[in-house]
């Protein structure tokens, strides 16, 4: 199989973009990647997780060449959309990358959570009609509460799904994030979208009496 020259990389990962077009010229896809040198390790877990942090609107594919179930698992725990044996047909890898790229442009529609619309395509996010201006880690962390809206979300998988750490580093960063991003989508507005609960972690709630606060 032959691998384009543009690439992504993540500690010892590498990820390939797929040129859709040469699969459907007619389609609409999202950005699709290749990830090759994934082995289950600790390490490749993180750098997994990692890219996924780094490039939330790709569609990640693992390629294995050790095709086990063990091993498939842990590429979806760590981050990866599909996974495919690097010994299979590469018709069927063509159609999973076509299907997978269908999904991604389906998800760079606006995501609106009540007052809150979050553009995906220009990273733009507005609340009430304002512009509110942020850095990536934080709008990374808002995407990823955004998506799984009026739920708690443990900062242990905070940690893992947007900064890539499959371990605690002994850091307050998830609570100093998530503090500055309630600042930015919350001040100066009549309620608080950003809640956090003892115990079960942080939500964005779409609507006022959505969840409970402390």
């Amino acid at each position: 199989m032959t691998y384009p020259a543009t690439r992504y990389c993540c500690g010892q990962l590498w990820a390939y973009p797929v040129e859709l077009a040469c699969l459907d010229e007619t389609a609409t896809h999202g950005p699709v990647a290749l990830v090759r040198g994934f082995d289950g390790s600790g390490e490749r877990c993180a750098a997994l997780a990692g890219l996924r942090a780094a490039h939330p609107a790709v569609a990640l594919i693992v390629l294995l060449r050790d095709y086990e179930l063990a091993l498939c698992i842990s590429a979806f725990e760590s981050g990866a959309d599909d996974v495919f044996d690097e010994a299979g047909d590469p018709r069927e890898l063509s159609v999973r990358i076509a299907a997978l790229g269908r999904l991604v442009a389906l998800s760079a529609l606006p995501i609106v959570r009540g007052p809150l619309v979050i553009n995906p395509i220009d990273r733009q996010v507005t609340r009430a009609g304002r512009p509110i201006a942020m850095t990536a880690r934080e709008y990374q962390l808002l995407i990823y509460l955004a998506r799984r809206a009026n739920r708690y979300i443990a900062t242990e998988t905070l940690r893992a799904r947007v900064w890539g750490q499959a371990f605690d580093p002994g850091t307050n960063s998830v609570a100093v994030h998530v503090s500055r991003l309630r600042q930015r989508i919350d001040h100066g507005f009549d309620w608080a979208m950003l809640r956090s609960a003892k115990a079960r972690g942080y939500a964005l709630a779409s609507t006022p009496d959505g969840l409970p606060i402390g």
